[in-house]
């Protein structure tokens, strides 16, 4: 007899179910055993479609490294126009 291995999405643990209980709950679902959340089996024809779940989805951020270079650049070249135009005040 084997078994299955569903993520709990709420507390992130691995749960194995035997196939004759997962054939049972088809479609249906259960309370994780540690948090109490529930968690749906999926049907047959659920299973036979394949989808691609991340099990941790993770934030990309923008990228502003040109941003930042230009506004050091832009300050850098203020800053050298100001020291020009205060040594010629002198």
């Amino acid at each position: 007899m084997g078994e299955r291995v569903v993520l709990c999405k709420s507390c992130s643990t691995n749960l194995e179910i035997e196939d004759d209980y997962w054939a049972e709950l088809g479609g249906g679902a259960f309370e994780c055993p540690h948090c109490g959340a529930p968690i749906k089996v999926p049907t047959a024809a659920d299973r036979s479609a394949k989808t691609v779940v991340p099990l941790v989805e993770q934030a990309v951020a923008p990228k502003r490294d040109g941003l930042i270079l230009g506004i050091i650049a832009a300050a850098a070249i203020l800053l050298a126009a100001l020291l020009i135009f205060i040594c010629l005040q002198e």
